[in-house]
């Protein structure tokens, strides 16, 4: 019996949390959002690193600074199960969020190793990404 409870128990606890549709929205819109000022700060970090603007390794510690928070936006809204309604667009916006963490990973990997070829293709991702960003965030706040 006690290892039914328990499995009971640790079954029920792996699953997703399931918001409301308003909770969902919200938890979608911001979780784009702050992907957004991630890779905003990471472009604009690794060209102010080809541009020989920072000191040391200061930034490849910013670089995995925002790697980590984009890690933990991107988690915002890939641990909840999303609502019926908005399911057709959940692997879009999971997509969209793991490929900008991707993205900042790389630009960091590149201002590591000091390669300036691949840090301006990060440039050049990162650009794409936070478009890409930019017009989830602006369909999502349209939902409101």
């Amino acid at each position: 019996m006690v290892a039914l409870v328990a499995v009971v128990l640790t079954v029920s606890g792996c699953r997703p949390s399931a918001p409301s549709e308003s909770g969902w929205q919200s938890s979608a819109e911001q979780a784009v959002t702050d992907m957004v000022s991630e890779v905003a700060t990471s472009r604009l970090t690794v060209e102010q690193e080809l541009g020989d603007r920072f000191v040391g390794r200061y930034a490849v510690v910013v670089l995995t600074y925002t790697e980590e928070a984009a890690d933990a936006a991107a988690d915002t809204v890939a641990t909840l199960q999303p609502p019926p309604s908005a399911r057709p667009g959940y692997d879009e916006l999971t997509g969209l969020l793991s490929d900008s963490f991707d993205a900042i990973s790389q630009a960091r990997l590149a201002v590591a190793a000091g390669d300036e070829d691949k840090s301006r293709e990060a440039v050049d991702e990162l650009t794409r990404m936070l478009s890409k960003l930019h017009r989830v965030e602006h369909r999502l706040r349209a939902l409101q």
